[in-house]
């Protein structure tokens, strides 16, 4: 996999290796014919204008007042700077932070100091022997609620019992917002408030103390809210599906039911929502591509959809992760990438 170019950088440095700052430098690496690789950390409220010092193009060279400079433009490997000598490792910290404030790394979403699982990936996936190669891809990162300290402004808004709030995103925003689940009622049903951040309700559900329900939330289209993958069931079998959030009418759409397969050393397993790790989602930018199968033999059992309304079969989806029970599937041909969209259509009656 080529390595990623992450920039340029504009430096100004003479023939002995002896750097002068450049207004709104950050990195700067020296070049080869420097004796010793030397890495500088310039922050911009560091650096005043040098009198004297004319810049010029890399090819050309001039005479400042004081010596002869060359203006540098150079390709920044962040591979090549974590591979420094020892003795620069004081220096690497700060670069390290910067670095750590890129989306080109794998991180976890953090927000009011509390981690909300969402995993973002800039990558290559592996590609079919088509276009795909010719198309650079990252892969695409989710989230999944994460159960907090119900917040006071919650109480107060409510102004009712609460059993326990989640903090997720799931309008877009990048702003947690909260799903607060009221306590059961006699029948083991409660409701369900999904509060924005700014304390606005736009959906209320029900939910049921029994049985499981696992939600991911994973932006696979155009509009900023993301889609919902859900598994609901309990010891008799689960539904799994993916879901249209329509935050004005507080009304989801359900737009496909599917068979979830893991994979883990190359071998599929059924996926059990406690056995799924990520989403094998990828994107070149545009179009957001899942990883699936519409060629298999699956067949489902237990209390559940097992032809749902409009489809005339159940694809499967692909993830990552770690298989709790035994059973390898073997009947999973084809796999290949396609949109959320184009599964849909390829999959409905």
């Amino acid at each position: 996999m080529p390595e990623k170019d992450v920039g340029t950088r504009n430096i100004i440095m003479d023939a002995k290796g002896v750097i002068r700052p450049v207004k709104n430098a950050f990195v700067v690496i020296l070049s080869n014919e420097v004796p010793s690789p030397v890495l500088v950390l310039l922050y911009p409220y560091f650096i005043r204008k040098i009198n004297g010092i004319k810049r010029i193009h890399k090819d050309k060279s001039v005479k400042s007042r004081e010596m002869n400079f060359i203006d540098v433009k150079v390709n920044i490997n962040f591979k090549q700077i974590f591979t420094m000598k020892r003795t620069l490792l004081s220096l690497i910290i700060p670069v390290v932070f910067l670095v750590s404030c890129n989306n080109s790394v794998d991180k976890e979403g953090k927000t009011h100091g509390k981690y909300m699982f969402t995993v973002k990936k800039q990558i290559k996936t592996a590609g079919t022997l088509n276009n795909d190669t010719l198309r650079a891809f990252g892969e695409v990162g989710f989230t999944r609620p994460l159960r907090i300290k119900t917040p006071v402004k919650l109480q107060q808004y409510l102004k009712d019992s609460i059993n326990y709030v989640e903090e997720v995103d799931f309008t877009g925003d990048k702003i947690p917002d909260f799903i607060c689940k009221m306590k059961l009622d006699s029948t083991g049903v409660g409701n369900e408030y999904w509060i924005t951040s700014n304390l606005k309700t736009v959906k209320k559900l029900q939910y049921y103390g029994d049985g499981f329900h696992y939600r991911w939330f994973i932006n696979l289209d155009s509009d900023p809210e993301p889609e919902i993958y859900e598994a609901i069931g309990d010891e008799d079998g689960a539904d799994y599906t993916f879901v249209d959030q329509n935050l004005k009418t507080g009304k989801d759409k359900t737009l496909l039911y599917i068979n979830p397969v893991v994979i883990e050393n190359d071998k599929k397993y059924w996926g059990y929502p406690w056995d799924v790790k990520d989403f094998m989602a990828r994107t070149d930018g545009k179009t957001v591509e899942l990883f699936c199968s519409l060629k298999h033999s699956i067949t489902r059992d237990g209390n559940e959809i097992s032809l749902p309304p409009g489809q005339k079969q159940m694809p499967v989806v692909l993830f990552r992760g770690h298989p709790t029970q035994k059973g390898e599937l073997k009947g999973v041909k084809n796999e290949e990438w396609l949109s959320l969209t184009e599964i849909v259509d390829r999959t409905k009656k």
